[in-house]
């Protein structure tokens, strides 16, 4: 997950998936439930495979550049 500018809210947390096909209302709800109403995901995007920084952690400047295309 990771946060992009919201005009509403200044910011807004955008989840990104790989695997199966996620319903969304059910990972919102997991999501709800582990980690609180302020970490639900306003959006979702399903990926082949998660692009990693050198280091071998997501790299959030590369998925948050695929959103705006």
């Amino acid at each position: 997950m990771t946060g992009l500018p919201d005009p509403a809210t200044g910011e807004a947390i955008h989840a990104f998936v790989t695997g199966s096909k996620p319903d969304p209302e059910r990972l919102r709800n997991l999501v709800r439930e582990l980690l609180g109403a302020n970490s639900v995901p306003a959006t979702i995007t399903e990926l082949a495979e998660v692009p990693l920084t050198p280091n071998g952690k997501p790299d959030k400047k590369a998925l948050q550049a695929r959103l705006k295309r």
